[in-house]
């Protein structure tokens, strides 16, 4: 189970982490191109040992926005965890990183030694000069909304390629890593890292190409090289100056697991602050004089669809809701029941006396939380209204959703040969939005349309 997200903001700047356990505090760092739901497994494990396991998304990955700072490096992802840390109240905590995360690691480490009690690299590079200029123009290529859909097309592919070849871009005898390939499933919560960082996935990559461990070894603290021996990274063990620190491979990952526990509970962190609740995702602003309205989007869809009418004076939200955008809790099946939880979130942002419309599914949502009459569904909803978008081995699901974002901006409903009476913007990049949408919803998406064609 992947622990839900929980949100805050520094500055202008979202940060979306997640976490699960309570006891000494343990920082968690993800790879590249990867959120923080890869860590999960490990997640646990940790908190079933007594620890408190925390894992925030780098920025520019997951659902944390990127920093806009022009070349990228390391040290400024090491100084944005810090500004994490300190807005949630950690001191002192052991500290993981897996590749991109492990260098991230290492440079907080070299600056601030007397915050962390354990460190341990799982996977770390060393690049050596020629394999710089060798990727860096070409491992981590503009990943840009093409008209037709085909970038998505390109992504299945890197997925699977990835989990076969290192670098992946290099198909060769000397780059297979002889491993199966990794389940549809897998591949497809990859393929929604990359959609949910988008083209900023380059800068991580260009700072993590650029990141040289030597120029902050030694620390203060020794670190622990854990690894599994089938790791990408694993020969850069043996590469100054990381053949000096201490390496233990392990042939599972449960293994290695258990290994970074002990690590953990040797030295432990703090004990971590009371976590507060995770919060409902919102868009939009508190702030202003008149009446709060709140706006519920359509099934399939996300808070984003409102973005222009957030721009206008507030109070004015617009939630995600369950298991749609950035909320990944479980879409209950009843009108009423998400009814409710609208109401005890608008409640947890203080909102008591408020008007509440919705487009589509969210207008039956708004019915059923102010006991007025649905409107009537189109003709075929409850038939052809969402898609089945599980994972396929070929990566078809991806265009079929894109398929569907562009008949949704010229017919509807989509599935309808009913033209709109004015077309929805049909570049590339709203296309894109769209069906990352309809990719993160899934089968909250399917449920939604029953709940919408029944209850109208």
């Amino acid at each position: 189970m992947i622990p839900p997200p929980r949100f805050l903001r520094i500055g202008p700047r979202l940060i979306t982490w997640r976490a699960v356990g309570a006891g000494p505090a343990a920082i968690l760092l993800h790879g590249s191109p990867q959120s923080s739901r890869a860590l999960a497994g490990l997640a646990h494990t940790i908190a079933a040992a007594g620890h408190c396991a925390i894992m925030p998304d780098t920025p520019g990955a997951g659902h944390s926005d990127p920093l806009q700072k022009p070349n990228l490096t390391i040290p400024d992802l090491a100084g944005a965890l810090k500004e994490f840390v300190d807005a949630i109240g950690l001191q002192k905590f052991a500290l993981y990183g897996t590749h991109t995360g492990a260098a991230i690691a290492t440079a907080f480490t070299a600056r601030h030694p007397s915050r962390v009690t354990t460190l341990i690299l799982d996977g770390i590079a060393a690049w050596t000069p020629e394999e710089r200029a060798a990727y860096r123009d070409t491992y981590a290529p503009p990943f840009i909304p093409a008209w037709d859909g085909s970038h998505l097309t390109w992504l299945w592919s890197r997925m699977e390629t990835q989990s076969l070849f290192f670098p992946w871009h290099q198909q060769t005898q000397s780059t297979w890593r002889g491993v199966a390939l990794s389940p549809p499933w897998h591949l497809h919560r990859n393929a929604m890292d990359m959609l949910d960082s988008g083209d900023a996935y380059r800068a991580i990559y260009q700072a993590s190409l650029a990141f040289d461990p030597a120029d902050f070894l030694p620390l203060p603290i020794t670190p622990q090289l854990l690894t599994q021996a089938t790791d990408v990274l694993r020969s850069h063990a043996a590469r100054p100056p990381l053949d000096q620190l201490p390496l233990t491979l392990f042939d599972t990952q449960e293994d290695l697991h258990q290994a970074i526990v002990a690590a953990f509970s040797q030295s432990p962190g703090d004990a971590a602050p009371p976590l507060p609740a995770p919060t409902p995702f919102w868009r939009g602003t508190l702030q202003g004089a008149e009446k709060p309205r709140v706006l519920l989007h359509p099934a399939g869809a996300s808070s984003r669809v409102f973005e222009s009418e957030l721009k206008t004076a507030g109070p004015i939200i617009a939630f995600d809701l369950p298991g749609h955008g950035f909320d990944e809790s479980e879409m209950p099946g009843t009108a009423a029941e998400i009814a409710a939880l609208i109401h005890s979130q608008c409640k947890t942002l203080g909102l008591s006396d408020y008007t509440v419309t919705g487009q589509n599914f969210g207008a039956v949502i708004a019915a059923a939380m102010t006991n007025t009459t649905p409107p009537l569904p189109p003709p075929g909803l409850a038939e052809h209204g969402a898609l089945d978008l599980s994972p396929l081995w070929d990566g078809t699901h991806l265009l079929r959703a894109w398929r569907a974002a562009w008949r949704a901006a010229i017919f509807d409903p989509w599935y309808s040969p009913t033209p709109r009476p004015a077309l929805a913007p049909l570049d590339p990049a709203s296309l894109h939005a769209a069906t990352v949408d309809f990719l993160r919803a899934g089968p909250a998406w399917q449920i939604a349309n029953a709940i919408e064609a029944k209850e109208t």
